[in-house]
């Protein structure tokens, strides 16, 4: 994100100066302001408007008093010509309010207060407007307000920008990551409801971006963003419970979380699977959350999830890399606990690990005393 914006040319400070210390300028403007959106939404009473944005844009670039005097004083001016409806015009606006944050902490609360304008800005495409929700996502872990007032693709972006932000080395903060977690937690139960029939206003799209975020934030063990979900007790217990009913559910019959046993194909008609992937990043953030954390190895034992991830070491068009993720969670909850070692070679000579997809490509699972489990060449 720039420091400061300079919307036109190269500013005059002795004259930004000079008008912003004349009150009676700044009250014009406003009065000016008020004339015109009492008149028809004309061209020429749009460019005027544009123009008068543009000259308070000019007036508080690097200036901290004439940004202070314009929130004071034009602040709900700028919420209503941002909400015009006019697409330049809406981008003046949020250049002048991107310029008022940087400095004025207390703009943020003023526009997170107006939830029209919170929804202006996340739907608008324009750089400001990103940058305005950079510094209320990241600078002050504003996450709540933003994502409860906003639509569904809006909240996509917001998780895309979060994981971006973190894939990135750039610090996203703890009320960021807290609230996802607890979203999903409220909000994953859904996912079953969508076995027998999938429900028009039921859109499974939150849920599965929710999971891919946790899983993606949760993947850098030098991060601190794994250690903060690893304390989630709930978190863990949840997403436990949830791989036991999605995998019971596909085992129960013909339904979007039924495992299609073939390799992924790019044109497989699998990717039009409301829950594509999903049950793949739930077990890569199981695996994730196990990775150097004995109470939630020991959890996993205690929950009997391991049969399950044994039987989830196959292909699945429907969950690309699940295979992979099986694999590497069952070394994290294996490594340095002898007891899930030790249920994973009872299992292992029942036959309950046995993957046929794994033999079809010539291997197999092979567990080592102290080791954990990994992939081994099959012999014949």
């Amino acid at each position: 994100m720039p420091s400061t914006v300079v919307p036109l040319g190269v500013i005059d400070k002795n004259s930004q100066v000079t008008v912003g210390e004349d009150e009676y300028c700044i009250d014009l403007i406003c009065t000016l302001f008020d004339k015109l959106l009492e008149q028809p939404k004309i061209e020429e009473n749009i460019v005027c408007l544009r123009v008068g944005c543009q000259f308070i844009g000019n007036l508080i670039v690097d200036n901290s008093a004439n940004k202070l005097k314009i929130h004071n004083k034009c602040f709900t001016h700028i919420r209503k010509l941002m909400l015009l409806g006019d697409e330049k015009l809406s981008q003046f606006c949020a250049m002048i309010l991107y310029n008022i944050i940087l400095s004025q902490g207390e703009a943020c609360q003023d526009i997170l207060k107006k939830t029209d304008l919170v929804r202006a800005i996340l739907n608008q495409n324009s750089e400001f407007s990103t940058f305005i929700t950079e510094t209320l996502l990241f600078k002050h872990g504003e996450i709540e307000a933003l994502y409860s007032n906003c639509d569904l693709e809006a909240r996509i972006m917001l998780l895309t920008m979060i994981r971006d932000q973190a894939m990135d080395d750039k610090n996203v903060p703890d009320t960021c990551i807290t609230f996802i977690a607890d979203r999903f937690k409220k909000q994953s139960d859904k996912i079953l409801k969508i076995v027998s029939t999938y429900v028009e206003s039921l859109d499974p799209q939150e849920i599965c971006a929710l999971l891919f975020t946790l899983a993606s934030l949760s993947g850098s063990d030098t991060g601190p963003y794994l250690k903060t979900l690893q304390t989630d007790n709930s978190l863990f217990i949840n997403c436990a419970f949830l791989l036991r009913s999605i995998h019971e559910a596909g085992k129960s019959g013909n339904n979007c979380f039924t495992s299609v046993r073939k390799l992924p194909d790019e044109n497989s008609k699998s990717k039009e699977n409301p829950v594509y992937g999903f049950k793949a990043d739930l077990i890569r953030l199981i695996g994730n959350l196990c990775y150097g954390h004995d109470k939630n190895k020991n959890q996993v034992r205690e929950l009997d999830s391991i049969p399950i991830l044994l039987d989830c070491c196959n292909i699945d068009d429907s969950n690309p890399f699940i295979l992979q993720w099986s694999i590497l969670a069952l070394k994290n909850i294996s490594e340095r606990c002898h007891e899930n070692q030790a249920i994973i070679a009872g299992l292992a000579k029942k036959d309950v690990a046995f993957s046929p997809i794994l033999e079809e490509l010539g291997y197999t699972l092979h567990s080592e005393d102290g080791k954990g489990i990994r992939i081994a060449p099959l012999k014949r």
